[in-house]
């Protein structure tokens, strides 16, 4: 099990509260810094569709919450659970 409590924190809270508190606050080099940096792209596009649909990391956050192994698109866990696989179905057959 993974637990990610700050998950639910927003980045820049955790910046003003390490200020307020004055903790340091030490730069990566590896993370925003790099324009192809993978940690700075996710967060423009959650900007972009924080931006577009307010509210939209609330409702992600929430679905996180809400997970079934039958909605789940993994048949190996479905098996292990005893839960019924649906027969393979051929693309474009009618």
């Amino acid at each position: 099990m993974v637990i990610r409590p700050l998950a639910y924190c927003a980045e820049q809270d955790l910046a003003r509260f390490a200020r307020a508190r004055g903790y340091p606050l030490v730069p990566c080099g590896q993370c925003d810094a790099r324009p192809d940096s993978q940690r700075r792209l996710v967060g423009e596009l959650l900007a972009e569709l924080d931006r577009r649909h307010p509210g939209v990391r609330a409702s992600m956050l929430a679905a996180l919450r809400n997970v079934r192994p039958s909605h789940l698109h993994d048949v190996r866990l479905w098996r292990r659970l005893g839960l019924a696989v649906a027969a393979p179905v051929a693309l474009g057959a009618a």
